[in-house]
């Protein structure tokens, strides 16, 4: 597909941020959907206002586009009202802005937990996501992307992991057995310019992650992040009781004052359940990509960055 004119949601936000400058590097023409108007977009970004709750604006920004992508989501910190309103209805705002007139390109960018929806109201909203894309099915051409754990530069949902990592240890559950993909986010949006490019892959959903073979576990993972901060890092194992409890009363304490926690029973289950491995195979061979960034270098990327920015 030539580059043309994209509409993005999300640009202003972290995975979002990577691909509208992925996108403008390659030649696209960006325009993006935003809530403020002192929203952090990378350059020759054009903004557009409004919000998923707003279809005028939603129709406004995929007037003429040849591309959407729909990067915009709520990861954790609010109910499960709050899940559906905007990773669901958004979702389903958006897709029909985008079908209402000559159908483009849409790329949903979901995620893996959707492929165990009963584990959380996030999980659960992400797979309810996927399908108010797929109710449009006739006259959008759609893919889903369900990328691993993101992680790089910008990046604030894993900088409390790092911070971890520095102080020489991680908490993990304790039988210790599960296995996580991960992916950079440079990665991420190499492979959402990779699908427009091709286009192909219509009516189709993808994993995506570095394409490690079997993907990764703690030990692995403390290695990397110890390598990249410089120190040795030591597993605090804690029993899945315990974090649940933890969580169930850090759910309760948060609802006293009408507030979600970060930590809740549903990312303890996230966090336990064994296999978070993707099957990106597909998607590599629907499109030509491949990762470029090693879970070393892009551990040592993203410190680097969070450095700079004196995040760490």
């Amino acid at each position: 597909m030539t580059p043309g004119t994209v509409a993005i949601t999300g640009a202003s936000g972290f995975v979002g941020g990577h691909v509208a400058q992925r996108l403008v590097a390659d030649g696209w023409q960006v325009r993006a959907l935003v809530r403020r108007p002192d929203a952090n977009l990378p350059g020759r970004v054009i903004a557009v206002p409004g919000d998923l709750s707003d279809s005028a604006s939603l129709t406004a920004l995929v007037a003429g586009a040849d591309a959407v992508i729909h990067c915009a989501g709520i990861v954790g910190k609010v109910s499960r009202a709050g899940f559906q309103s905007i990773n669901v209805d958004g979702t389903a705002r958006l897709a029909a802005a985008a079908n209402a007139d000559r159908p483009p390109r849409f790329i949903l960018i979901s995620s893996l937990a959707a492929r165990e929806p009963g584990l959380s109201a996030y999980a659960a909203s992400k797979r309810d996501s996927e399908q108010a894309v797929i109710s449009h099915g006739d006259g959008l051409d759609w893919t889903i992307l369900r990328p691993a754990a993101v992680y790089g530069p910008g990046d604030r949902a894993t900088l409390a992991i790092f911070r971890q990592w520095r102080a020489g240890f991680m908490v993990v559950p304790s039988n210790g057995e599960q296995r996580v993909s991960l992916i950079h986010a440079g990665d991420l949006a190499a492979g959402v310019a990779a699908l427009l490019a091709s286009g192909r892959s219509s009516g189709e959903t993808f994993e995506i992650g570095d394409r490690h073979p079997d993907g990764y576990g703690w030990d692995h993972m403390a290695k990397a992040g110890g390598l990249a901060l410089g120190r040795a890092v030591s597993r605090i194992a804690v029993p899945r009781a315990i974090l649940m409890a933890g969580a169930t009363v850090n759910l309760a304490a948060h609802g006293l004052i009408g507030r979600t926690p970060v930590v809740t029973p549903g990312k303890i289950r996230e966090l336990c359940h064994p296999d978070w491995v993707c099957d990106d195979g597909p998607m590599a061979a629907a499109s030509g990509w491949s990762p470029t960034m090693s879970i070393n270098d892009g551990f040592k990327d993203t410190v680097a960055w969070y450095r700079n920015h004196g995040w760490l």
